[in-house]
């Protein structure tokens, strides 16, 4: 039975019931749609009628009045005529803004405005002057802007104080200020916006209060300054393509911040450039909050200056390329790297940061096409931590390790992707012939795949000789080993498959293992030269068996001097010997042979103590080589070496003099390691060496890698062509003692990567050459020298006379033109000391003119003291778009300088308007030079 309780409860549940769905039904019956202009001549008059959670639904046309909103409409533009369907192109609604000017609309609180050109923003009647009047003002408001193209308004595109808005998918372009402004404590969602052509930054965040933002997916391209500037915001910037700003590429300052995953390319200054947090008393901020923002999984390349400043911390894992206008430099030079990164890092520092310093292999950057083609170096190499996976292919290629740049990591938006093509299953063989007994790696990485896919490996051992008990050492790596136990035929196939199972064709190869190795002949080097009249006793490595086979020895001669009858006693031995009988060089050759097959020959030269011509040596004529020469030359001997082109590298050991008749060339090989062409080491400092005549080309790539290189020997270097090495023309290297001799005069040196290199504590003389077209710097200093450098000309160089760490060189008289920069003083150490008068650069009487960026620039991280005086400074400058840190003497960049800089009685005029520049601290100006004007540095 129930009680009059329960029958009270369920009455008021059905009661409460009834009433809700009544309200709901009410609620429902409110939310209306409004046509304009069908219901309503004007969309003022709409929004007017219109309630909350209302939609307002606007025809094509152009409707020129302001709008201001009621809170909670939806606004929808583009509708064609009928009401049918909507598209911003065919049948656009245009908000042209009120002739008596301001913003053309104004938002309110938990408005959409979707799908209409706002062009009417306007300078107000009463101030036409006057910066103001942005596309859509909001302020203390819940807002969403999407689908819209913000066009031609007066202030910013966008305008938002104290507001939570999102940003998705508008054009904004060609606004007088910034794409978009917010300021104030705005929490901001702009994603997947086009900004382009703004007359200040794409994204700017103002004011001393701190916003937040998450700027995702965006395209911000050539406005007028940054493409993001950041600098009063925490949040993250992930995934956007950042091109062709006037100013930095993005620019944040305050943490917690993440920059992940974005391509920045081709901005006039840094690609993603980090100041000083702007945080005071009146900021809101903490210490926290002023930890450097995070960078990382970029792609940042061919940025006017550097490709990351941030004050040497809080990167890793980028890739970046070609900025500071190296394109084409190697990256393995240091001067490349801190070029990069604003004059941090070093090849150590770099390593442990996991930056990639290479092309990334875009598919079409000149039609901005920032895709990545298959082989990029940035698939794959960003941060491993799962977190930053890759989670969309296309566009993402590769693995599930990120790939760096904008379409890399789990927010990059999904793509379809082109048809999914076959990969092809290729093996990289060994180049040498095979024999019984070698061990040789088959690589599978050589396989490709068209679409960029991941691959997986799969080996087979087809066949193999009869009696082999050879297996792959591998069957699903992307390299296997094989062990060829026997001579004969073994077949092996590899299949490859990507990440969607589909997979290639076999390949499959055919490797011939010869049963029998041919022996090697070796013959034992000659320790010390030999005299005439002397018993040479030759000797093979190997005197009786070589893999177990005896061995059979033919020792002949390939060439001796002509008055010789020398002949070899016991050829058929392992030890046999001759009677040097004239002077000169005799060479000998020896094949052996091992019962199946012969060796190819060894080849050794024995020169003689004596030479045809006292105190000289002839090559060809006398010696082969002009090593050969060189291990029986006496000190203070002449080496003579006719024309031709002599493909060797040689070490001078001993005070002679290198005489070169007719050009003859020094052509190292130009091979990716640390060797010299020529490479002077006889650790004297009281004789003197002379090395003249000569083309001097082919040095390595390596950090040694020199044309010629002088390591404690004092030569005299003249008269000589020095072109064509990959890193140094000449480098000099050691103590002052060993050094300060050294005299390298009235040379060419030019086309290479750095023309003239001191370090080491070095010192001489560099006086009267001419050094140009070299790629790097024409003549660089470091590491405590302190060499003279006078009378030269430097030009088309990209830095003419470049200095970093503590060193001291005397400049003097020099004539430095052309170059991107002048001379480039660039950061010391940290504990410099340089009280003595001695050991400051003093850089006088130079002509420093026509250089493209600056005549002088002294870094404000370099801590000597530097005196500048009686110089002749002008007509620097000289780029079509010059660039902020230009102008006849630069002090200080990126902070105010911490040198002793004196600068005396310099003529530096007619430099493009920018004569001495003093560059302030970084917080207060973020990256802007001044005018000279009261800024004097002395």
């Amino acid at each position: 039975m129930i009680s009059n309780k329960q029958k009270l409860l369920a009455s008021t549940t059905s009661y409460c019931f009834t009433t809700l769905f009544v309200l709901l039904l009410a609620s429902v019956a409110a939310a209306k749609i409004i046509y304009v202009p069908n219901d309503y001549p004007s969309l003022s008059a709409a929004i007017q009628a219109a309630q909350e959670k209302d939609t307002i639904r606007v025809a094509q046309g152009k409707y020129l009045e302001r709008v201001s909103l009621r809170p909670g409409i939806i606004l929808e533009g583009s509708w064609d005529s009928n009401f049918t369907k909507r598209d911003l192109a065919a049948s656009p609604s245009i908000l042209g803004g009120s002739s008596m000017g301001g913003f053309s609309v104004l938002g309110a609180n938990n408005t959409v405005i979707d799908g209409f050109v706002i062009t009417g923003g306007k300078a107000p009647l009463i101030a036409p002057d006057a910066p103001i009047g942005p596309g859509i003002f909001a302020s203390g408001i819940t807002i969403t802007i999407k689908n819209n193209l913000i066009m031609a308004n007066n202030a910013a595109g966008i305008f938002l104080h104290t507001c939570n808005a999102k940003v998705i998918s508008n054009i904004i372009i060609d606004n007088g200020q910034a794409g978009i402004f917010l300021e104030k404590n705005t929490s901001a969602l702009i994603q997947g916006n086009k900004i382009s052509q703004n007359l200040a930054a794409g994204i700017r965040v103002g004011d001393n209060v701190l916003s937040a933002i998450n700027v995702s997916n965006n395209v911000l391209d050539n406005n007028k300054r940054a493409g993001i500037n950041a600098a009063w915001a925490t949040g993250i910037i992930r995934n956007n393509i950042v091109y062709e700003n006037g100013h930095a590429g993005i620019r944040a300052a305050v943490s917690p911040m993440l920059i992940a995953n974005n391509t920045v390319t081709k901005n006039v200054l840094a690609g993603i450039s980090i100041g000083e947090p702007p945080l005071d008393g009146t900021s809101g901020g903490n210490k926290e909050e002023t930890k450097t923002p995070e960078i990382k999984n970029n792609i940042i390349t061919h940025n006017g200056e550097a490709g990351i400043y941030s004050n040497g911390s809080g990167y890793s894992h980028n890739l970046l390329f070609a900025n500071n206008k190296v394109n084409g430099f190697h990256p393995d030079f240091l001067w490349y790297t801190r070029l990069q990164f604003g004059g941090y890092e070093d090849i150590v520092s770099l390593e442990k940061s996991k930056h990639i310093l290479a092309d990334p292999l875009f598919v079409d950057p000149a039609q901005h096409d920032y895709h990545l083609r298959p082989g990029s170096p940035a698939i794959d190499s960003g941060d491993p931590d799962v977190t930053f996976n890759d989670k969309n292919f296309g566009p993402s290629l590769g693995a599930d390790i990120n790939d760096m740049g904008a379409y890399g990591g789990p927010f990059t938006i999904a793509e379809a992707r082109p048809v999914n093509l076959a990969p092809v299953a290729d093996i990289e063989l060994p180049k040498n012939p095979l024999y019984a007994g070698d061990k040789i790696t088959l690589n599978g990485e050589v396989s490709t795949d068209p679409n960029g896919d991941e691959l997986s490996y799969t080996w087979y051992m087809l066949d193999k000789p009869v009696g082999s008990k050879a297996n792959l050492s591998a069957n699903s790596k992307s390299k296997t080993k094989l062990a060829c136990d026997k001579g004969g035929t073994y077949r092996i196939r590899l299949d490859v498959t990507d990440r969607w199972g589909f997979k290639s064709s076999p390949k499959t190869i055919t490797l011939r293992v010869d049963p029998n190795k041919p022996p090697t002949a070796k013959i034992s080097k000659q320790m010390e030269p030999v005299n005439v009249g002397d018993t040479v006793k030759l000797s093979t490595y190997d005197k009786k068996k070589q893999n177990g086979d005896e061995l059979k020895f033919f020792w002949s001669f390939s060439k001796k001097p002509p008055a010789s009858k020398a002949s070899i006693v016991d050829a058929s031995a392992a030890k046999p010997t001759f009677v040097m009988d004239t002077p000169g060089c005799y060479t000998v050759q020896l094949r052996v042979y091992n019962g199946k097959k012969y060796s190819e020959a060894a080849t050794s030269h024995i020169c003689s103590r004596q030479s045809r011509f006292a105190g000289q040596r002839i090559v060809p004529d006398e010696y082969p080589t002009i090593q050969s020469a060189l291990d029986t030359a006496e000190p203070n001997d002449q080496i003579i070496v006719k024309a031709g082109t002599y493909k060797e590298k040689i070490i001078v050991d001993k005070a002679v003099d290198l005489i070169g008749e007719g050009w003859p060339v020094i052509d190292g090989g130009g091979e990716d390691n640390n060797d010299a062409t020529v490479f002077i080491c006889y650790l004297d400092n009281t004789s003197t060496g002379k090395m003249e005549g000569f083309v001097v080309t082919g040095g390595g790539s390596g950090i040694f890698g020199h044309g010629l290189q002088i390591l404690n020997s004092s030569p005299e270097i003249f008269n000589n062509r020095i072109r064509g090495n990959k890193h140094v023309g000449i480098g000099i290297h050691g103590h002052k003692r060993f050094t300060e001799k050294t005299r390298i005069h009235n040379n060419f040196i030019y086309d290479n990567a750095i023309g003239v290199s001191h370090g080491l504590g070095t010192y001489g003389q560099v006086y009267d050459n001419t050094i140009y077209n070299n790629k790097v710097t024409g003549i660089g200093v470091r590491g405590l020298s302190k060499p003279t450098l006078r009378g030269n000309k430097i030009y088309d160089n990209y830095v003419g006379i470049g200095v970093r760490e503590e060193a001291y060189p005397q400049i003097e008289n020099n004539e430095i033109r052309n170059n991107i920069v002048g001379i480039a003083i660039n950061p010391g150490a940290a504990n410099a000391v340089y009280a003595e008068e001695e050991n400051r650069i003093k850089i006088r009487n130079n002509s420093v003119y026509s250089n493209e960026q600056c005549g002088i620039f002294i870094s404000s991280l370099h801590r000597n003291g530097i005196v500048t005086q009686g110089n002749v400074i002008r007509d620097n400058n000289t780029s079509a778009t010059p660039r902020n840190r230009s102008g006849g003497a630069v002090v200080g960049y990126p902070h105010e300088s911490l040198s002793d800089i004196f600068l005396h009685n310099n003529d530096i005029r007619g430099n493009n308007g920018k004569d001495i520049q003093q560059f302030k601290a970084i917080a207060s100006s973020y990256g802007e030079i001044g005018d000279s004007k009261n800024r004097r540095p002395f």
